[in-house]
């Protein structure tokens, strides 16, 4: 999901929808590696089907999920208490980790459901 419009030298503006979602800043970038909370790693390789990644700092109250490898105050994925944004769209990566990121996106969006909805 983009969140944020660009200004006129490519970074983005900030909307009320980073405050709903809970993030302090974004900034775009290409391929990285990153640490899941199960202490897996997996790596987000540049393609050609998609320009970058969001890479997002939470507000506080919210919580980072897809650490950066080296810097572990951002990643991929901010969850808020009912909320969840996604700094890639996984259905694009083209390389072997593919399945994992599709797990991955499906296992976070379940664990956003309420679990008397389940």
């Amino acid at each position: 999901m983009r969140l944020g419009e660009f200004d006129e030298n490519g970074k983005p503006t900030f909307d009320w929808m980073h405050e709903v979602f809970g993030i302090a800043s974004i900034d775009w970038r290409r391929g990285n590696i990153f640490l899941l909370e199960d202490g897996k790693i997996l790596r987000l390789k540049p393609s050609r089907r998609y320009t970058g990644y969001a890479s997002m700092t939470p507000r506080p109250g919210y919580k980072i999920l897809g650490k950066e490898l080296l810097n572990k105050q951002r990643g991929i994925m901010v969850r808020g208490e009912r909320t969840l944004v996604f700094g890639l769209t996984p259905q694009l990566v083209e390389d072997t980790t593919r399945d994992e990121w599709h797990k991955l996106f499906v296992q976070e969006i379940i664990n956003t459901i309420p679990s008397r909805a389940r």
